[in-house]
């Protein structure tokens, strides 16, 4: 008997996504935030401000066995990294012109992002 698949979310917040019936489903975070490590260089101050530049590496905070049944949902950032990016176990919410904004602010997705070329 084959196992239904599920949504698991990597990210800290919950996401709500409107279904082909128009139910809305609610995948709550699940305790794992996906991130990207980074490494915070400081170049200089203007106008009191600080301007600073990133050096991003490996991804951390993924669950140490992918599930079969699972689809893990990140972000866009940690998508787009060399080792995501053509995994289509891992997705994103699309948060483009298909998302359900209220007063400007998305409040919902129709739909992920599964392989990014």
């Amino acid at each position: 008997m084959r196992k239904e698949k599920k949504f698991v979310n990597l990210t800290p917040h919950e996401i709500r996504v409107i279904k082909g019936n128009g139910e809305v489903m609610v995948i709550q975070p699940s305790g794992l935030i996906a991130r990207i490590k980074e490494e915070i260089l400081f170049d200089e101050v203007v106008e009191d401000v600080e301007m600073i530049e990133k050096r991003f590496s490996e991804v951390e905070g993924l669950p140490e066995k992918i599930e079969k049944n699972a689809i893990y949902v990140v972000s866009m950032m940690v998508k787009n990294t060399e080792r995501l990016r053509s995994n289509s176990k891992f997705v994103v919410p699309d948060t483009g012109a298909t998302a359900i904004r209220e007063n400007g602010r998305i409040i919902a997705v129709r739909r992920f992002i599964s392989i990014i070329k």
